[in-house]
């Protein structure tokens, strides 16, 4: 009985505050249609079509043509940097680093965004002895950052004013 009151208790207070469980952003667009270019077998380019689909107020265009606006993803990159060196001069910490560039341009073909780019870093310790394990982290972590990446992109697209998105 305790400790159903506890659990309800701490629902409300947390509630309260405005807490809520982390989901997808809902977004909205200062477009009726928009096409997203790029490859798509990449995460960050499926992050913000299914991001596009799920906020439901702009449609995804099938083709560039048929768009009010095209989101062109330019490029992506992905490196690692040593942060540092056990005492036996093996690698202990790395930082990832993942890039994407982007552009983002109207029906009649004029660039609303300029090319611009998303930069994203990730600490990562490293162990000789879990090399698997950190492999699979490792991917994990720049997953993460592909789709943290997109939902920036669609951030900086909804604050457009309503004069520059037609």
């Amino acid at each position: 009985m305790l400790r159903s009151f506890l659990v309800a208790a701490l629902s409300l207070w947390l509630g309260g505050c405005g807490f809520h469980l982390r989901g997808q952003e809902a977004i909205r667009l200062p477009y009726r249609s928009i096409y997203v270019q790029g490859n798509p077998n990449t995460v960050v380019v499926a992050a913000l079509r299914r991001a596009i689909e799920v906020a439901g107020a702009t449609e995804l265009a099938a083709s560039p043509a048929s768009a009010q606006a095209v989101l062109t993803i330019l490029g992506e990159k992905e490196w690692e940097e040593i942060l540092a060196l056990s005492g036996g001069g093996r690698v202990s910490e790395y930082r990832l680093h993942y890039q994407v560039s982007f552009q983002l341009a109207n029906r009649q073909h004029r660039l609303v965004i300029a090319p611009s780019s998303v930069a994203l870093s990730q600490d990562i310790s490293y162990n000789d002895s879990q090399v698997l394990a950190k492999q699979s982290e490792e991917a994990g972590l720049y997953k993460a950052m592909q789709r943290d990446a997109a939902r920036q992109i669609l951030r900086r697209v909804r604050w457009l004013r309503a004069g520059q998105g037609g």
